[in-house]
């Protein structure tokens, strides 16, 4: 493990004993380049014993001090962590609450969303119920519009040819009639004629009459006898 500050903790060091330090010595007594000098054995390292002892006691007490340190710093950093986890218990209760208030919230709001949901899904459905009544009135009344207009239809047609055939008869009744007219037109002038020939006949007899009878009477002339009766 690493000291916080970059130096490596002498807790995961390998100190080894003394023990074992002699062990090892008395282990490799042996010579080098067969017939150099020998290792120091364990009965030479003795006099050293002093002071590596002294070395130890310093390793041990920088070890005990960083340890204390360490404690100290793993109580605040537990009391911290503590006080945070504390925060964040509270913090959680809070979410929990407002959780639970939202979950609540949300299913009255989804009841009510499904309620006006199953109001709007009736009122569809009656507008879709409605719509196909709508239709089948619709058609109904086409196909009673279409038979109408169907029927005016002949009804106009017939009424054509009969005025066509009206027309034609008027128009040959008037022309008979300006025939007719034209005939008797013709007779009455025929007739005036005859009227005037008959009256000039008569005038011409009565003045014979007159002159006849002023001859035997002595009587004036017809002139005269014209003139007093156009006086009297």
């Amino acid at each position: 493990m690493a000291h916080p500050g970059g130096i490596e903790s002498p807790a995961l060091m390998e100190i080894p004993t003394f023990r074992d330090q002699v062990a090892d010595y008395n282990i490799f007594e042996v010579r080098i380049d067969g017939g150099g000098k020998r290792l120091p054995s364990a009965q030479d390292l003795l006099h050293d014993t002093a002071d590596w002892r002294h070395d130890l006691d310093v390793t041990v007490l920088a070890f005990a001090q960083w340890l204390s340190e360490m404690k100290l710093r793993s109580n605040s950093s537990l009391q911290q962590m503590l006080a945070e986890m504390g925060i964040i218990r509270n913090g959680i209760t809070s979410n929990n609450t407002d959780l639970t208030e939202f979950k609540r919230n949300t299913a009255t709001v989804q009841q009510q969303m499904q309620s006006q949901i199953s109001d709007l899904r009736d009122k569809l459905t009656d507008a879709y119920t409605e719509i196909a009544n709508m239709k089948k009135t619709k058609s109904h009344f086409e196909q009673e519009v279409h038979a109408d207009c169907q029927s005016l239809s002949e009804q106009l047609q017939f009424k054509t040819l009969e005025l066509e055939t009206l027309k034609k008869a008027y128009a040959h009744t008037h022309q008979q009639l300006q025939q007719q007219i034209i005939q008797l037109q013709t007779e009455v002038n025929e007739l005036r004629m005859k009227g005037d020939d008959v009256n000039r006949q008569q005038h011409l007899t009565f003045e014979q009459s007159v002159n006849k009878v002023s001859e035997v009477a002595g009587l004036p002339s017809f002139v005269d006898f014209e003139d007093a009766a156009t006086v009297c």
